[in-house]
This record gives structure tokens, C-alpha cells and sequence, in this order.
């Protein structure tokens, strides 16, 4: 069979323009063919032309069509709603749960929720493309019911993406129609997946871990110091340091004379001097830790183990050391006037009352000696404490100077009755301090301009009531409750006048130099609050007369001043000394802790951190741990469900206008070809056609698209039918 080949299109050029020239737009020669094919002058196909192309029967072809060719579609659609319904069934599985129980695959949980989430908004999208491509087939039902040329264009758009979607629903707003589900599915579908992403969060809680967890999670780790594999921390029930290094003949016998209330002679006899308490290194390790200035609270934590840095423990009573200051400002005097400074004699020694100003020491004085100075005095008269410096600025240049200036002066005492708050019948030591602002040590400011700190802080033996947690491997400690009282007849002894001493002495815990066996000091939890706390479980608590005597030793030697010549010792029977800093040229230098608080800019803040360091040695030395509670921090799944709203809601359109796209192609008949190129090229008739080329000619096709009004023209002996123009608008289309 031969077949003529078609003429070229020929367009006429005017000698002016290189463009060709436009052919009318409603002209058509009959005599040139649309088509390789033999057609009739309609431009159609007849269904003999059919049969003798070897085309088949487009009966049979049409029903197949029907039949047939949404398959794809149709299994895309089953898949989106299969990979959602997994999507919604893993994520209700695996709502609240750790996210390590997520072992079913080598991929993680977000990873399957992605890939789950993408192929059902890719099959959702494949559907609502092929069904925006057919609808361009369905959208010139027939000539009855045309439309724009550029509608035909913009649903081919529409098909290929979001932006082509918003073009094509400016056409359906001219038009109103139920196919605007499919663009609107289509720019909807954008926010699928990020909204399926955002249905799935994380959240950090935790889990307390029970005995063979924690077992298992410590693994080979070194068990704790009490042999347990249960998180521990340091509690002393029973204070048991120091001890005796025996009894000697040649110590003798101390006798110590005191007067009674009403003017007796009483007196004890000891054969066991202070001395014969061995000195204890962790003891003086901790008071001297404490006093240093440039410790840390968190160095002074107890010890304390917590594998997983996550550990809590029930409240817990045990003993310790605590602090507690008075501000003395109520009890401050001041007063201004001026002091003779004597001549200086020959080998070292004032010729005359030495000056009065807190060091009086020859060296510190020597360059004033002959003069007579203003000076600015603050008393504490109630506890003979003074602070006394010349009017003006500092006179000390450098530590190597000889200069009466002072910072800070101190009284030491282990008598409760030498201070404001007696009501302390646990207290170890009490240090008044008169203490002048930085501002005149570093000469910003004269003497007499300067305001001092004047205050009265006590170390005293404690039971504290703790809150105790491990966060993130940092200890988290409260004391909650705390208790100073000691049981009657507790610290005490029988022997000839013992009773009488300590009633003399206001019940101190410092007998001195010379002491007597005496019962363990212990404190107790008053009933009323020991019954409030119930998980408490001991009301008393023990410190044993040597370790009482080791801390009073350490701390009494550490204020003992090394080169003094007389009147040194604490061991006096009032166990009081006065003490100044930097006492640079006076008559002893400063001792090893006067030093430690004459560094410190707050000496309210040291107090509390020697109390902190006695408390961690009591606790660390005790086998008394306290067992608590590991927990570990799960990675918990949860699940967002507003979030689903959104992804659901548009797989429910999509399905919608999927479903609807279908039906109407069955119902018109119409062939499936949805986004067929070759059913493009054989759908225009002759004269839509040589609109369309010519247009192209001269850069104008979509001036044809918005005024060429076109229908689908469908006869019964025709296989696809064609469009048809219907009339020339006069406005464009929007």
C-alpha cells in the first residue's frame, strides 16, 4: 500500500519582515491533509479505514480500554492507602514505648516512618497526575459542552506539577466543577510528608532500673566499698576516728582546779593529757581542706557511686558537721580619736603603753614611733573583739613590709559560754571576726571610710535529714531537717568532779589538756520528728570520745601560732585566743588556719566549707552507705496524632477525585490515554490545527489557546473522535 507523503505547509513572507506571515485563523485548505493517514475531508478515521490500517476493532479496542487501563492507577492507589495504613499501624504499635524495643529491622524507626511516608505520598501522586491528564480528554465532553483551548493546556500543566495545578484552577474558578479536587490534591500534597515526618517525636524519661538491671548494666565494674552492686553514698551512723597511743607512768597525774558557782574549790586529776591522742590524717586532711581558699563546694561532695549518673536515694539521716553564723553589727561600736605611739628602746620594746590599734606589735610600729595618730576602733565589747587601724590609707606595700596594718581579727574559742547564741551543746569550736572591706586592702578607700564585717560563726556536730539525687552524674543534695542536741548524760563521766568541770565550762566538749574517759557523745532525732520522717531509720547517733578530742586537736593546732613566746595555747581554761592577719611585724606570725581565713574574702563561706569537709570525711570513713535507686534515661516513642490529620484528610481527596476521574471515563466512553503525546498529536482536527501551526509561526499560540473556544466531537463510526472549533471568543480567557 502506498502512502502519499503530506505537503510542507507553505506561509507566505512579505518583503518586509523575515517572519512568516499570519494565515487566517478560520481558513482551511481543503487540499492539504491533516493526517499520514487516508482520511475523509473531515479529518476522521472511519472504522473501514480502521480495518484496512490493520488497526482492529475499535469496539473491542474500547472495551479493553475501559477495562484495562487503570490498572496501574489502581494499584497505586492500593499502595498509598496500604503504605498509610502500615504508616498508622507501626506508629499506634510503637506509640509510648522505648524506642530501643524497635529491633523487627536493620533500619531505624524513622527511617521506615520516611520510607513508608514517601511511597504513599509518590503512588498518591502518580494517581492524581494520571487522573489530571485524562481529565483534559473528559473536559470537552462534546459540542454541546466546549471550553477554552487553554484549558486543555493547563490540565496537561496541572499534570506535572504543583505550579501547574494553580494555573489550572484559575480555569476552575471560571468553571466550577468537581475536577478541582485534583489540583488542590496536588498543591496540598507537598505538606504530605513533612507531616507524616512531624507525627513521630521523641521524648527523654526516666526508668528506674531494679537490681539485676543495674547488675547487668554495671557489668564487671568494680563493686562498691561495702561489697554491693546497688548505687551507694556515704552516711556515718557511728564517728569512730582517732584513737589512744596508750598509757604511759611517766605522763603522772594533771590536776585541774576550778571554782564552783558558789565559790568552792573543785578539781579533777587525769592521767590521759590531750596528747596522748594520736593524730589522725584524714581528720586533719578534711579541716585543713576546708579552710583552704581556694576549694570548691563540688570538691566536697561525698563519695558517691551511680553508674548510669542518674541515681536516687530516700531520705536519710546522718551525721555531721554544720555551720551557722550571727551577724554581730547590733553589738558594733565605733569610735574615732587618736593614740601616742611610744619611743622604741633598745633590745625591742616600747617605752610606754604600746599603741592602740589591734597590732601592736615594736616592727609594724617602728617608723611612727615618737608620733601621734588618729585612729579608728570597732569593739565587740560583749566579746572582747577589736578591730583598730591609723586613719588613712593602708600602710603595707608588700607582704615583705613592716606595717601595723590589719584585716582581720579573730576570736577562737571552744566555750559555748564565750558566745551570743549559747544554745549549741555540740559545738566544736566558735571563731567572732571583725573583717574590713576589700576596698581599703586594695587602698581604694581611707581607714576611717571603710566599712568592716563583723559576725560570730560556730562548727557544731549535726544529724542532717537528706533529699539526695544524681542528675547527669552531678550530685543534687538538700539537707531538709537537722538536729544539734546531744542526750542527756551522754559525753560524760562519773569521776571526782567531772560533772561540776563541764558545768563550769557550759558543757563544752574541750576538756583541755587533761581528760578523763568519758561516754560517747551521741545527738539524737527528736521523736515527733523522727515519726513525721518514716523513712528514717535511726533516731541516734554515736561520736566516740577520741574522735571528738582528734578534730578539737587538729583545729586548736592549726590556730596555735608557731613562734609564739607566751600565752599561745587554746588549752587554757576557757579555750579562747585572739588572733589578727596579715600581722606583718607584731609579736607572732599569723597561724596555719588564721592564714586560711585571712585569705578569704568571705569567711561566713569558709566556715560553711570546713563544715561540708568534715561532713564528706565522717560520711566517706563510715561503712554505712546508704543503697538507693538507679535510673536511666529511655528514649520514649510518641506519636503526634493531630499531625496525621492533615495526610489523611488529603489521601481521602485524592482517592475521592481518583475514584471519580474513573467513573466519568467509563461513563463518556472515552479512552484512557491520559498523558499519551501520540493521542495529543492525533486529537486536533484540519482546521484547530492550522490555527495552532500557524500561530507557532509568529510566537502567538497561547493568544490562540485563550480565544479558540473547541468540543469533543465523538461519532459512532469514528475511534478517538477529535476537537472541534465552536466559535472565535471575543475575551480572553483568565
Amino acid at each position: 500500500m502506498h502512502v502519499s507523503t503530506p505537503a510542507q505547509p507553505h506561509h507566505s513572507l512579505s518583503p518586509e519582515t523575515t517572519k512568516p506571515a499570519l494565515q487566517p485563523l478560520l481558513a482551511e485548505d481543503p487540499a492539504r491533509p491533516v493526517s499520514p493517514l487516508s482520511r475523509s475531508q473531515t479529518g476522521r478515521v472511519s472504522l473501514s479505514e480502521q480495518a484496512s490500517l490493520g488497526l482492529g476493532s475499535a469496539d473491542s479496542s474500547q472495551k479493553k480500554a475501559i477495562g484495562t487501563s487503570w490498572w496501574l492507577e489502581s494499584f497505586a492507589l492500593i499502595l498509598s492507602l496500604a503504605s498509610f495504613a502500615s504508616l498508622a499501624y507501626v506508629l499506634s504499635a510503637y506509640d509510648g514505648r522505648p524506642i530501643s524495643n524497635w529491633t523487627k529491622f536493620p533500619l531505624s524507626l524513622n527511617t521506615v516512618v520516611s520510607i513508608l511516608a514517601g511511597v504513599s505520598k509518590a503512588s498518591l501522586a502518580f494517581v492524581i497526575s494520571m487522573c489530571l491528564s485524562q481529565a483534559k480528554w473528559n473536559w470537552n465532553r462534546n459540542e454541546t459542552f466546549s471550553a477554552l483551548l487553554v484549558d486543555f493546556d493547563r490540565f496537561d500543566a496541572a499534570s506535572r506539577g504543583a505550579w501547574g495545578s494553580v494555573r489550572l484552577m484559575r480555569s476552575l474558578i471560571r468553571r466550577p466543577h468537581w475536577t478541582s479536587l485534583g489540583p488542590f490534591t496536588a498543591i496540598i500534597l507537598l505538606a504530605y510528608e513533612p507531616f507524616l515526618q512531624a507525627v513521630l517525636t521523641f521524648e527523654d524519661q526516666p526508668s528506674t532500673l531494679n537490681d539485676t538491671e543495674y547488675s547487668q548494666m554495671l557489668g564487671s565494674a568494680t563493686t562498691t566499698r561495702s561489697g554491693s552492686r546497688a548505687p551507694e553514698i556515704g552516711s556515718s551512723l557511728l564517728l569512730d576516728a582517732g584513737s589512744w597511743t596508750g598509757y604511759s607512768a611517766s605522763n603522772g597525774l594533771i590536776q585541774i582546779n576550778f571554782p564552783g558557782p558558789n565559790g568552792e574549790k573543785f578539781f579533777y586529776q587525769s592521767d590521759q593529757p590531750s596528747s596522748m591522742i594520736r593524730d589522725d590524717m584524714a581528720t586533719a586532711a578534711a579541716i585543713w581542706n576546708g579552710f583552704s581558699p581556694y576549694v570548691s563546694q563540688q570538691n566536697l561532695w561525698p563519695d558517691f557511686t551511680c553508674t548510669t549518673g542518674n541515681c536516687s536515694w530516700a531520705n536519710f539521716a546522718s551525721l555531721g558537721v554544720c555551720s551557722s553564723c550571727y551577724d554581730l553589727s547590733g553589738h558594733l561600736k565605733r569610735t574615732s580619736g587618736s593614740t601616742k605611739i611610744p619611743d622604741v628602746s633598745m633590745p625591742g620594746g616600747f617605752q610606754g603603753d604600746p599603741p592602740d590599734i589591734s597590732n601592736q606589735g615594736v616592727e609594724a610600729n617602728v617608723n611612727v614611733a615618737g608620733e601621734r595618730l588618729p585612729i579608728t576602733k570597732y569593739e565587740v565589747p560583749d566579746i572582747d573583739l577589736m578591730l583598730s587601724n591609723y586613719n588613712g590609707r593602708k600602710r603595707c606595700k608588700s607582704d615583705k613590709d613592716m606595717c601595723p596594718d590589719t584585716y582581720l581579727s579573730v576570736k577562737v574559742t571552744t566555750n559555748p559560754g564565750q558566745i551570743v547564741f549559747n544554745d549549741i551543746d555540740t559545738m566544736i569550736v566558735s571563731i567572732s571576726f571583725l573583717q574590713t572591706n576589700k576596698s581599703w586592702v586594695e587602698n581604694e578607700t581611707a581607714w576611717e571610710d571603710t566599712s568592716i564585717t563583723a559576725q560570730q560563726c560556730s562548727l557544731h556536730f549535726c544529724v542532717n535529714e537528706y533529699v539526695t539525687a544524681v542528675k547527669q552524674g552531678l550530685l543534687e543534695e538538700k539537707i531538709v531537717s537537722s538536729w544539734s542536741k546531744r542526750t542527756p548524760r551522754s559525753y560524760y563521766s562519773d569521776s571526782q568532779d567531772v560533772p561540776e568541770y563541764f558545768d563550769y565550762l557550759n558543757h563544752t566538749l574541750d576538756m583541755g589538756i587533761a581528760w578523763v574517759d568519758l561516754t560517747d557523745l551521741q545527738l539524737f532525732i527528736p521523736d515527733e520528728d523522727y515519726k513525721r520522717a518514716h523513712n528514717l531509720s535511726h533516731q541516734t547517733f554515736n561520736i566516740t570520745q577520741p574522735s571528738v578530742m582528734s578534730v578539737l586537736n587538729t583545729i586548736k593546732a592549726g590556730f596555735r601560732e608557731p613562734d609564739c613566746r607566751s600565752n599561745c595555747s587554746l588549752d587554757d581554761t576557757d579555750g579562747t585566743k585572739f588572733l589578727i592577719y596579715p600581722s606583718l611585724g607584731g609579736p607572732s606570725r599569723p597561724p596555719g588556719l588564721m592564714v586560711g581565713l585571712g585569705e578569704s574574702n568571705n569567711v561566713s563561706a569558709t566556715m560553711e566549707n570546713v563544715a561540708l569537709s568534715l561532713t564528706k570525711w565522717m560520711r566517706d570513713r563510715e561503712s554505712g552507705a546508704v543503697h538507693g535507686k538507679a535510673t536511666t534515661i529511655i528514649v520514649i516513642t510518641r506519636v503526634q496524632w493531630k499531625f496525621l490529620v492533615y495526610p489523611a484528610v488529603t489521601l481521602v481527596i485524592g482517592f475521592i477525585f481518583a475514584l471519580l476521574s474513573m467513573w466519568e471515563t467509563k461513563r463518556l466512553k472515552r479512552p484512557a490515554w491520559k498523558d499519551s503525546a501520540l493521542a495529543t498529536l492525533a486529537y486536533a482536527d484540519g482546521e484547530l490545527k492550522d490555527r495552532i501551526r500557524a500561530a507557532a509561526a509568529v510566537g502567538q499560540i497561547s493568544e490562540v489557546g485563550r480565544l479558540t473556544r473547541v468540543a469533543s466531537d465523538h461519532e459512532d463510526d469514528v475511534a478517538i473522535g477529535h476537537l472541534v472549533v465552536t466559535e472565535n471568543q471575543e475575551r480572553r480567557a483568565i
